[in-house]
């Protein structure tokens, strides 16, 4: 074969390779894969969190409750340290271990803060909070770049106030 026709087929070759490895990166840039459904976005948010639940066995911790009261009554505080327990799938445990300031602000705003969470986590009252599509309307407002790869950025609207 002449020098001529093999220098000719080894251009052609590096070209198709060229062609070949970089032709996808440009499609990909010029046709981006499609945007997901709020649908789609939505219904793995639920899978992901529901996997996530059967996958948690417990935990148990502390907390340090601290409020500042500035109004009509003056200035007053009150603080709360707690041990809590949570207890799959519904229950969650709190211990006091102490409490000082303002026994009003302590009985009327603290201790019905940590009962509240209680009820929360009771199963019907879970499930009428639960992310997902009957309990919160989503709309989708954008994308996000992130270090993890782009995230979704959506509205979240409660069904029921």
């Amino acid at each position: 074969m002449p020098l001529a026709i093999q220098t000719k087929l080894a251009g052609l070759v590096s070209l198709l390779f060229f062609l070949m490895v970089h032709a996808p990166l440009t499609l990909a840039e010029e046709h981006p894969a499609p945007m997901p459904s709020v649908d789609t976005i939505v219904s793995k948010l639920v899978a992901a969190n529901q996997q996530r639940a059967q996958h948690l066995r417990g935990y148990h911790g502390k907390r340090l409750y601290h409020l500042d009261y500035h109004g009509f009554l003056g200035t007053h505080t009150a603080q709360l340290e707690v041990e809590f327990t949570y207890t799959p799938p519904d229950k969650k445990d709190f211990k006091v271990i102490s409490q000082s300031g303002s026994k009003v602000l302590l009985n009327r705003v603290l201790l019905k803060l940590l009962d509240s969470e209680k009820e929360a986590f009771q199963k019907q009252n879970r499930e009428r909070m639960d992310l997902n599509p009957q309990n919160y309307k989503f709309a989708f407002v954008g994308t996000e770049a992130t270090s993890r790869g782009n995230s979704y950025i959506l509205n979240v609207e409660p069904r029921e106030k």
